[in-house]
Protein backbone atom coordinates (compact mmCIF):
# COMPACT_ATOMS: atom_id res chain seq x y z
CA UNK A 1 0.00 0.00 0.00
CA UNK A 2 1.12 3.80 -0.59
CA UNK A 3 1.22 6.25 1.71
CA UNK A 4 1.38 10.14 1.70
CA UNK A 5 2.87 11.91 4.80
CA UNK A 6 2.43 15.44 6.46
CA UNK A 7 4.23 17.18 8.92
CA UNK A 8 2.89 18.75 11.77
CA UNK A 9 5.20 20.12 14.60
CA UNK A 10 8.01 17.66 13.57
CA UNK A 11 5.46 14.30 13.66
CA UNK A 12 4.23 13.09 11.01
CA UNK A 13 1.14 10.70 10.26
CA UNK A 14 -0.29 8.66 7.54
CA UNK A 15 -2.90 10.13 5.49
CA UNK A 16 -4.68 6.67 5.07
CA UNK A 17 -4.64 3.44 7.85
CA UNK A 18 -1.99 1.28 7.53
CA UNK A 19 -2.35 -1.93 5.51
CA UNK A 20 -4.26 -4.41 7.55
CA UNK A 21 -1.79 -7.06 6.18
CA UNK A 22 1.09 -5.75 8.36
CA UNK A 23 2.78 -7.67 11.03
CA UNK A 24 2.63 -6.91 14.35
CA UNK A 25 6.12 -5.48 14.69
CA UNK A 26 6.00 -3.36 11.40
CA UNK A 27 2.88 -1.98 12.95
CA UNK A 28 4.47 -0.75 16.19
CA UNK A 29 7.33 0.64 14.40
CA UNK A 30 5.44 2.63 12.28
CA UNK A 31 3.17 3.99 15.02
CA UNK A 32 6.44 4.88 17.04
CA UNK A 33 7.43 7.06 13.88
CA UNK A 34 4.02 8.29 13.01
CA UNK A 35 2.30 9.53 15.64
CA UNK A 36 5.41 9.19 18.59
CA UNK A 37 8.54 10.72 16.11
CA UNK A 38 8.97 12.90 19.15
CA UNK A 39 9.11 10.42 22.39
CA UNK A 40 11.02 7.72 22.77
CA UNK A 41 9.32 4.03 21.49
CA UNK A 42 12.37 1.68 22.04
CA UNK A 43 12.13 0.62 26.07
CA UNK A 44 10.79 -2.99 26.64
CA UNK A 45 8.84 -3.69 29.28
CA UNK A 46 8.56 -7.19 30.62
CA UNK A 47 5.77 -8.28 28.72
CA UNK A 48 4.07 -5.00 27.36
CA UNK A 49 3.63 -4.45 23.69
CA UNK A 50 4.40 -0.72 23.33
CA UNK A 51 5.87 1.75 25.36
CA UNK A 52 6.15 5.47 25.29
CA UNK A 53 8.78 7.62 27.55
CA UNK A 54 9.96 10.78 26.64
CA UNK A 55 13.39 11.27 25.05
CA UNK A 56 15.93 12.04 27.88
CA UNK A 57 19.93 12.19 27.40
CA UNK A 58 22.50 11.68 30.07
CA UNK A 59 21.90 9.91 33.22
CA UNK A 60 18.89 9.36 35.57
CA UNK A 61 18.11 8.72 38.95
CA UNK A 62 14.98 7.49 38.21
CA UNK A 63 14.18 5.54 35.46
CA UNK A 64 12.30 7.35 32.15
CA UNK A 65 8.67 8.60 33.07
CA UNK A 66 6.05 5.93 31.54
CA UNK A 67 3.96 7.98 29.32
CA UNK A 68 2.02 5.46 27.50
CA UNK A 69 1.77 1.59 28.11
CA UNK A 70 -0.33 0.07 25.19
CA UNK A 71 -1.30 -3.38 24.01
CA UNK A 72 -0.89 -3.54 19.95
CA UNK A 73 -1.97 -5.70 17.18
CA UNK A 74 -2.05 -6.48 13.57
CA UNK A 75 -5.23 -6.57 11.52
CA UNK A 76 -8.58 -4.16 11.91
CA UNK A 77 -10.64 -4.96 14.98
CA UNK A 78 -14.25 -3.44 15.91
CA UNK A 79 -13.95 -3.78 19.63
CA UNK A 80 -11.27 -2.58 21.70
CA UNK A 81 -12.20 -3.94 25.11
CA UNK A 82 -10.59 -7.49 24.63
CA UNK A 83 -7.13 -5.63 23.56
CA UNK A 84 -7.45 -3.61 27.01
CA UNK A 85 -8.57 -6.85 29.25
CA UNK A 86 -5.58 -8.28 27.69
CA UNK A 87 -2.81 -5.59 29.11
CA UNK A 88 -4.54 -4.92 32.28
CA UNK A 89 -4.11 -9.10 32.81
CA UNK A 90 -0.28 -8.31 31.50
CA UNK A 91 0.16 -5.50 34.14
CA UNK A 92 -2.01 -7.40 36.81
CA UNK A 93 0.51 -10.73 36.54
CA UNK A 94 3.51 -9.05 36.48
CA UNK A 95 2.13 -6.28 38.70
CA UNK A 96 4.26 -3.87 35.97
CA UNK A 97 2.65 -0.87 38.08
CA UNK A 98 4.30 -2.08 41.91
CA UNK A 99 8.35 -2.09 40.09
CA UNK A 100 7.64 0.53 37.33
CA UNK A 101 6.25 4.08 37.60
CA UNK A 102 2.89 3.84 35.96
CA UNK A 103 1.72 5.88 32.94
CA UNK A 104 -0.59 8.76 32.54
CA UNK A 105 -2.57 6.84 29.80
CA UNK A 106 -3.41 2.73 28.63
CA UNK A 107 -3.77 2.37 25.36
CA UNK A 108 -4.04 -0.22 22.61
CA UNK A 109 -3.83 0.19 18.67
CA UNK A 110 -4.28 -2.11 15.41
CA UNK A 111 -3.48 -0.78 12.21
CA UNK A 112 -7.00 1.82 11.57
CA UNK A 113 -7.21 3.46 15.37
CA UNK A 114 -5.29 4.17 18.45
CA UNK A 115 -7.80 4.07 21.82
CA UNK A 116 -6.22 5.71 25.34
CA UNK A 117 -7.96 5.56 28.82
CA UNK A 118 -6.85 7.09 31.68
CA UNK A 119 -4.58 4.61 34.22
CA UNK A 120 -6.25 6.15 37.14
CA UNK A 121 -9.92 4.94 35.61
CA UNK A 122 -8.62 1.36 35.93
CA UNK A 123 -6.33 1.35 38.51
CA UNK A 124 -8.84 0.03 41.11
CA UNK A 125 -8.47 -3.49 38.92
CA UNK A 126 -5.65 -4.51 40.15
CA UNK A 127 -6.09 -4.29 43.78
CA UNK A 128 -9.70 -6.56 43.61
CA UNK A 129 -9.82 -9.52 46.01
CA UNK A 130 -9.95 -12.70 45.02
CA UNK A 131 -8.32 -12.74 41.56
CA UNK A 132 -6.16 -15.10 39.87
CA UNK A 133 -3.79 -13.31 37.90
CA UNK A 134 -1.73 -16.19 37.17
CA UNK A 135 -3.06 -17.17 33.45
CA UNK A 136 -1.67 -16.66 29.68
CA UNK A 137 -3.23 -12.64 29.15
CA UNK A 138 -3.90 -13.53 25.61
CA UNK A 139 -6.07 -16.85 26.31
CA UNK A 140 -9.33 -15.05 26.01
CA UNK A 141 -11.05 -18.27 26.56
CA UNK A 142 -10.03 -18.38 30.68
CA UNK A 143 -12.77 -16.92 33.47
CA UNK A 144 -10.22 -14.52 34.47
CA UNK A 145 -9.78 -12.74 31.04
CA UNK A 146 -13.70 -12.26 30.54
CA UNK A 147 -13.81 -11.03 34.59
CA UNK A 148 -11.57 -8.03 33.67
CA UNK A 149 -13.38 -7.92 30.25
CA UNK A 150 -16.21 -7.03 32.12
CA UNK A 151 -14.64 -5.03 34.59
CA UNK A 152 -12.92 -3.02 31.15
CA UNK A 153 -16.06 -2.36 29.45
CA UNK A 154 -17.89 0.09 31.41
CA UNK A 155 -14.45 2.02 32.15
CA UNK A 156 -13.83 2.28 28.53
CA UNK A 157 -17.30 2.88 27.47
CA UNK A 158 -16.80 5.97 29.97
CA UNK A 159 -13.54 6.84 29.28
CA UNK A 160 -11.99 5.93 26.11
CA UNK A 161 -10.89 8.35 23.50
CA UNK A 162 -10.35 7.11 20.28
CA UNK A 163 -8.59 8.16 16.90
CA UNK A 164 -8.67 6.69 13.32
CA UNK A 165 -4.84 7.27 11.78
CA UNK A 166 -6.71 8.45 8.85
CA UNK A 167 -9.68 11.02 9.52
CA UNK A 168 -8.60 11.76 12.84
CA UNK A 169 -5.02 12.69 12.23
CA UNK A 170 -4.96 16.09 13.04
CA UNK A 171 -7.08 15.52 16.76
CA UNK A 172 -4.76 12.49 17.30
CA UNK A 173 -1.60 14.84 16.51
CA UNK A 174 -3.05 17.16 19.54
CA UNK A 175 -4.02 15.06 21.53
CA UNK A 176 -0.40 13.42 21.84
CA UNK A 177 0.95 16.91 21.99
CA UNK A 178 -1.15 18.04 25.10
CA UNK A 179 -1.83 14.90 26.87
CA UNK A 180 1.24 12.93 26.68
CA UNK A 181 3.74 15.01 29.55
CA UNK A 182 7.15 15.66 28.10
CA UNK A 183 9.35 18.66 29.71
CA UNK A 184 10.74 21.22 27.36
CA UNK A 185 14.27 20.25 28.07
CA UNK A 186 13.65 16.19 28.21
CA UNK A 187 14.73 15.82 31.67
CA UNK A 188 12.05 15.15 34.44
CA UNK A 189 13.59 17.55 37.72
CA UNK A 190 10.73 16.57 40.08
CA UNK A 191 8.18 14.17 40.55
CA UNK A 192 4.67 14.45 41.31
CA UNK A 193 3.67 11.61 43.99
CA UNK A 194 0.07 10.32 43.03
CA UNK A 195 -1.86 7.22 44.08
CA UNK A 196 -0.62 6.06 41.15
CA UNK A 197 2.69 5.99 41.88
CA UNK A 198 3.31 6.00 45.17
CA UNK A 199 4.57 2.12 45.59
CA UNK A 200 6.67 2.34 43.40
CA UNK A 201 8.61 5.85 44.78
CA UNK A 202 8.41 3.85 47.87
CA UNK A 203 10.12 0.93 46.30
CA UNK A 204 12.93 2.73 45.05
CA UNK A 205 13.52 4.89 48.25
CA UNK A 206 14.28 1.47 49.92
CA UNK A 207 16.32 -0.10 47.48
CA UNK A 208 18.87 3.63 46.93
CA UNK A 209 17.85 5.75 50.07
CA UNK A 210 17.25 3.36 53.23
CA UNK A 211 21.05 1.94 52.70
CA UNK A 212 22.52 4.70 53.20
CA UNK A 213 20.47 5.18 56.98
CA UNK A 214 22.34 4.67 59.87
CA UNK A 215 20.25 3.35 61.75
CA UNK A 216 20.03 0.02 63.84
CA UNK A 217 17.06 -1.49 62.10
CA UNK A 218 16.32 -3.87 64.88
CA UNK A 219 16.22 -1.82 67.42
CA UNK A 220 13.58 1.01 65.72
CA UNK A 221 11.24 -1.40 65.24
CA UNK A 222 11.18 -2.59 69.04
CA UNK A 223 9.97 1.31 69.86
CA UNK A 224 7.80 1.14 66.67
CA UNK A 225 9.64 2.76 64.16
CA UNK A 226 9.79 1.90 60.71
CA UNK A 227 11.47 2.37 57.64
CA UNK A 228 8.25 4.34 56.56
CA UNK A 229 8.89 6.75 58.77
CA UNK A 230 12.14 7.95 57.55
CA UNK A 231 10.50 7.63 53.90
CA UNK A 232 7.78 9.96 55.26
CA UNK A 233 10.05 12.08 56.81
CA UNK A 234 12.13 12.61 53.24
CA UNK A 235 8.47 12.81 50.93
CA UNK A 236 6.79 15.31 53.06
CA UNK A 237 10.08 17.66 53.28
CA UNK A 238 11.50 20.90 51.06
CA UNK A 239 15.03 21.91 50.98
CA UNK A 240 16.01 19.51 53.85
CA UNK A 241 13.69 19.91 56.30
CA UNK A 242 9.95 17.99 57.19
CA UNK A 243 7.19 19.98 56.67
CA UNK A 244 5.01 18.03 58.97
CA UNK A 245 5.71 17.86 62.75
CA UNK A 246 4.09 15.40 63.70
CA UNK A 247 5.88 12.51 62.40
CA UNK A 248 7.89 10.34 64.55
CA UNK A 249 11.00 10.55 62.69
CA UNK A 250 11.97 13.72 61.02
CA UNK A 251 15.09 15.85 58.36
CA UNK A 252 16.92 18.16 59.92
CA UNK A 253 19.48 19.08 57.12
CA UNK A 254 21.58 16.30 56.37
CA UNK A 255 20.18 13.89 59.02
CA UNK A 256 17.11 12.41 61.07
CA UNK A 257 15.99 13.46 64.52
CA UNK A 258 13.60 11.00 66.86
CA UNK A 259 10.35 13.16 67.87
CA UNK A 260 10.39 11.94 71.56
CA UNK A 261 13.42 11.34 74.31
CA UNK A 262 12.12 7.79 74.35
CA UNK A 263 13.30 7.12 70.49
CA UNK A 264 16.75 8.02 71.50
CA UNK A 265 18.58 5.20 72.37
CA UNK A 266 20.69 3.47 70.25
CA UNK A 267 18.13 4.03 67.44
CA UNK A 268 20.82 5.83 65.14
CA UNK A 269 23.85 4.28 64.77
CA UNK A 270 25.58 7.27 63.70
CA UNK A 271 24.43 10.12 62.27
CA UNK A 272 22.02 9.46 59.52
CA UNK A 273 23.01 10.89 56.29
CA UNK A 274 20.88 10.60 52.86
CA UNK A 275 21.99 11.44 49.66
CA UNK A 276 20.04 14.83 49.53
CA UNK A 277 20.86 15.03 45.57
CA UNK A 278 19.14 12.07 44.67
CA UNK A 279 16.39 12.28 47.32
CA UNK A 280 15.00 16.16 46.23
CA UNK A 281 13.61 13.83 43.77
CA UNK A 282 10.71 12.95 46.43
CA UNK A 283 9.96 16.16 48.07
CA UNK A 284 6.63 16.87 47.59
CA UNK A 285 3.60 18.33 50.36
CA UNK A 286 0.45 16.01 51.05
CA UNK A 287 -2.98 17.57 51.25
CA UNK A 288 -5.27 17.04 54.06
CA UNK A 289 -6.60 14.15 52.61
CA UNK A 290 -3.59 12.39 51.37
CA UNK A 291 -2.06 12.95 54.64
CA UNK A 292 -5.33 10.99 55.95
CA UNK A 293 -4.66 8.45 53.72
CA UNK A 294 -0.95 7.73 54.85
CA UNK A 295 -2.24 7.84 58.21
CA UNK A 296 -4.83 5.11 57.62
CA UNK A 297 -1.75 3.45 56.12
CA UNK A 298 0.51 3.73 58.62
CA UNK A 299 -1.89 2.17 61.39
CA UNK A 300 -2.51 -0.69 59.40
CA UNK A 301 0.54 -1.20 58.76
CA UNK A 302 2.18 -0.86 62.00
CA UNK A 303 -0.95 -3.22 63.52
CA UNK A 304 0.77 -5.41 60.92
CA UNK A 305 4.18 -5.62 62.05
CA UNK A 306 3.12 -5.84 65.44
CA UNK A 307 2.03 -10.13 64.41
CA UNK A 308 5.05 -12.25 65.58
CA UNK A 309 5.48 -13.74 61.77
CA UNK A 310 5.14 -9.98 59.92
CA UNK A 311 7.19 -9.75 57.10
CA UNK A 312 9.74 -6.72 56.99
CA UNK A 313 9.49 -6.11 53.60
CA UNK A 314 5.20 -6.79 53.19
CA UNK A 315 3.31 -5.17 50.52
CA UNK A 316 -0.07 -4.28 50.81
CA UNK A 317 -0.98 -7.81 49.14
CA UNK A 318 1.13 -9.22 51.36
CA UNK A 319 -0.79 -7.81 54.88
CA UNK A 320 -4.46 -8.45 53.23
CA UNK A 321 -2.93 -12.13 52.36
CA UNK A 322 -1.95 -12.01 56.06
CA UNK A 323 -5.29 -11.60 57.84
CA UNK A 324 -7.77 -12.69 55.21
CA UNK A 325 -5.95 -15.78 54.19
CA UNK A 326 -6.57 -17.53 51.09
CA UNK A 327 -9.91 -20.44 50.07
CA UNK A 328 -8.61 -23.94 48.59
CA UNK A 329 -8.51 -22.86 45.14
CA UNK A 330 -6.23 -20.42 46.09
CA UNK A 331 -8.19 -17.42 45.80
CA UNK A 332 -7.69 -14.59 48.81
CA UNK A 333 -10.80 -15.15 51.05
CA UNK A 334 -12.47 -11.35 50.64
CA UNK A 335 -12.78 -10.52 54.39
CA UNK A 336 -11.20 -11.06 57.39
CA UNK A 337 -11.98 -12.95 61.00
CA UNK A 338 -9.39 -10.03 62.65
CA UNK A 339 -11.81 -7.43 63.51
CA UNK A 340 -9.14 -4.66 64.21
CA UNK A 341 -7.57 -5.60 60.48
CA UNK A 342 -10.56 -5.24 59.11
CA UNK A 343 -11.65 -1.89 60.80
CA UNK A 344 -8.18 -0.62 59.74
CA UNK A 345 -8.41 -1.47 56.58
CA UNK A 346 -11.89 -0.08 55.96
CA UNK A 347 -10.74 3.29 57.16
CA UNK A 348 -7.98 2.74 55.01
CA UNK A 349 -10.35 2.17 52.26
CA UNK A 350 -12.85 5.41 52.96
CA UNK A 351 -9.99 7.33 53.00
CA UNK A 352 -8.67 6.27 49.56
CA UNK A 353 -12.04 6.92 48.12
CA UNK A 354 -12.34 10.61 49.60
CA UNK A 355 -8.97 10.92 48.24
CA UNK A 356 -9.96 9.45 44.65
CA UNK A 357 -12.52 12.03 44.82
CA UNK A 358 -10.92 15.40 45.11
CA UNK A 359 -8.24 13.83 42.90
CA UNK A 360 -10.84 13.14 39.97
CA UNK A 361 -11.97 16.86 39.06
CA UNK A 362 -8.42 18.41 39.14
CA UNK A 363 -5.89 16.36 36.96
CA UNK A 364 -6.27 18.99 34.33
CA UNK A 365 -5.80 21.86 36.80
CA UNK A 366 -2.60 20.65 38.55
CA UNK A 367 -0.96 19.79 35.31
CA UNK A 368 -0.82 15.60 36.02
CA UNK A 369 -2.68 15.53 32.05
CA UNK A 370 -0.32 17.96 30.54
Amino acid sequence: MFFLAITRTSRYHPLVAYDAKIKEEELKNRVAADVFGDYDCTRILGDVDFCVTPKIEGPQFLEPESLLWAEAKSGVRDDFAPLFAQLVLTLGKARTFDEHLPPPFLGAFDCEKIAFVPYHEVVDIFYQNDFNWNVAPSDPSTREFRLILERVRPLLEANLRVFRFDEDAIELDTFVGKALRQSADGKSASLNVTRNNFVFVYQKWVRDVKPSIAVNWDGAKKQGILDADFFLADLLSKDGATLVEKLYVVLRGNHYEPQSALQQGDLFAAEATPRHSQLSIFHSQFSTAASRVMDAGKRLWRYYHSQPNAMPDASFYDIRAHFQGFKPNGHMNPDSTDIQYTHLIGDLRAEMKNLAAKIAPKVHEHGFLR
